[in-house]
């Protein structure tokens, strides 16, 4: 059985991602002039219902910090790529958090973070994709689900950045942490943790 806190940050990864949507779709309801895959999702930031988008952002950034180090870190195998990833999640975590709290009326700040973000999470994914192909410390499905949210993440950025990309990408890391975190509460014999 994993350990409480490898647990609690594995909820977490599950956490976050709910949050998040929870309160995107109370935005989204609450905000007359966004159009779903038309807008960016930062737009919702100045919107009607500001407060429950920039929550989302920073609390689903605040919930992603513990997924890392708790929860996923355990479970890698300590390597370079491995280290790297965590190093680039958790800069994400911390730009998601500024999409937040830098609105799009915090120019150029607002792009600065988003991209940021953006960057660190595809950079966090292309890493452990790398680390988990030779270790497959996760576990093969982990490792196939994370290696596939890398490849399409990669395909997303070379159309750029635009309304579209950017509610895939969104998407994308909702459904991969959701996953990845589920996997590993699934799974019966924990890894030894990494010191």
């Amino acid at each position: 059985m994993r350990p409480p806190r490898e647990r609690l940050g594995l909820a977490c990864g599950i956490a976050g991602p709910v949050v998040f949507l929870v309160l995107y779709s109370v935005a989204m309801a609450g905000d007359d002039d966004y159009v779903f895959f038309q807008n960016y999702l930062s737009d919702l930031g100045v919107g009607e219902a500001a407060w429950a988008f920039n929550s989302a952002v920073i609390l689903a950034g605040l919930l992603c910090l513990p997924f890392i180090l708790f929860g996923i870190r355990p479970n890698l195998d300590g390597g370079v790529m491995a280290t790297l990833g965590v190093v680039a999640a958790t800069a994400g975590c911390a730009f998601l958090v500024l999409v937040g709290v830098y609105t799009e009326d915090y120019d150029p700040a607002h792009g600065i973070v988003s991209l940021a973000f953006f960057g660190s999470m595809l950079a966090a994914l292309g890493f452990w994709s790398w680390s988990l192909h030779f270790s497959h410390s996760m576990g093969r499905a982990a490792t196939e689900v994370t290696q596939g949210a890398f490849a399409i993440g990669l395909i997303v950025a070379i159309f750029g950045f635009n309304p579209r990309t950017e509610t895939v990408a969104v998407l994308l890391i909702v459904v991969w942490a959701v996953s990845l975190a589920i996997l590993l509460l699934r799974q019966e014999d924990a890894h030894p943790p990494v010191k």
